[in-house]
């Protein structure tokens, strides 16, 4: 992937609950799955980087930093470079 591609990340995000809970209900919660689009900018070891705006491939804003161990799925949508015509 390249900067400035169109892609979904499907990924595990932290929740909890606040009230009091048994342990069986405890032992049964499981983290949410979120599903993310956006322009791929890069990945590290750590995180995936994408942003949700885009200005010619080459500026990014509203940017998301997912933790690279919580990704499952990364699938691509469109090429950056992949003309459109509507």
């Amino acid at each position: 992937m390249k900067a400035g591609d169109l892609i979904e990340v499907e990924w595990y995000d932290c929740t909890g609950d606040t009230s009091w809970t048994c342990v069986d209900d405890a032992a049964e919660m499981m983290p949410r799955i979120v599903t993310s689009v956006g322009y791929y900018i890069s990945e590290c070891e750590n995180v995936v980087r994408i942003s949700t705006h885009s200005m010619d491939n080459d500026s990014f804003g509203f940017i998301s930093l997912i933790p690279a161990g919580c990704v499952f799925k990364i699938r691509l949508l469109r090429y950056a470079d992949e003309e459109t015509h509507e």
